[in-house]
């Protein structure tokens, strides 16, 4: 028998690509929902997140890249476990695979849940909440808050990433939307030097740009960004504000 492609025979694999090619009014769903869509396919480990990240962790922050051999988002992960016991993680437009790989309690959104029986059973021993939602909605939005309140008082996460890929070509790609994004994101996040690590679409760069050089003149932030690969990096401290006006 062939091998399946993320649990999809080689032969429905053909006849969906036969019927998305035939078909731009169906594309957009096959091909979120099965096999195009990188963001859901790809369960990347801390090491692919890293490779992704890990070039902005430089000038005093980690050692050097390459970021896929030093793992600088494990030991992030590992010095925050020893100063704090516990760590907690959002994983946003991914699947938790992160998650799993570092062992932490967190929460993963994305448009759907195909984990089976065992990554469930491990999820529930870690403490791990998967969110099916899109982020353009505002009820995926609620449920993240949900579940930071069901976690306990006044919780936030110690680490959020966004590592969506190609998912960004589904992201609306205007200046509301992503100030709407950071802003959401930075009231949920630590401020005990809690990290936020995202994707931006090369579109956006100049809004980011902005943003960071407004960041930079706030006292407990620490901001920083690269146009190639388009990543951006926010360090939240304890002296940094609780709101976050985004230009």
């Amino acid at each position: 028998m062939r091998e399946k492609t993320n649990g999809i025979s080689p032969e429905m694999f053909s006849s969906l690509r036969k019927v998305v090619e035939s078909s731009e009014g169906e594309s957009k769903t096959l091909l979120g929902r099965f096999f195009y869509d990188r963001w859901m396919t790809t369960n990347s480990d801390s090491r692919s997140y890293s490779n992704t990240f890990g070039w902005l962790l430089e000038d005093g922050h980690e050692i050097h890249p390459p970021p896929y051999r030093t793992n600088p988002l494990r030991r992030i992960t590992e010095a925050k476990k020893v100063q704090q016991g516990e760590v907690i993680v959002l994983d946003l437009m991914g699947y938790g695979g992160v998650l799993r790989d570092l062992e932490v309690r967190g929460c993963a959104v994305a448009l759907t849940d195909r984990r089976g029986f065992i990554t469930r059973r491990f999820d529930r021993k870690l403490g791990i909440g998967h969110i099916v939602g899109d982020i353009g909605s505002a009820r995926t939005w609620r449920a993240m808050e949900n579940w930071l309140q069901s976690q306990g008082e006044g919780l936030r996460f110690d680490i959020i990433c966004c590592h969506p890929l190609d998912g960004l070509n589904n992201v609306p790609q205007n200046k509301e939307f992503y100030a709407y994004i950071f802003k959401k994101l930075y009231s949920m996040l630590s401020n005990n030097d809690g990290y936020l690590f995202a994707q931006f679409h090369s579109s956006m760069s100049h809004f980011v740009e902005e943003f960071v050089e407004q960041m930079r003149d706030i006292e407990g932030i620490e901001v920083k960004f690269l146009i190639n690969p388009h990543v951006f990096m926010l360090i939240k401290h304890r002296d940094s504000p609780q709101e976050l006006i985004v230009p």
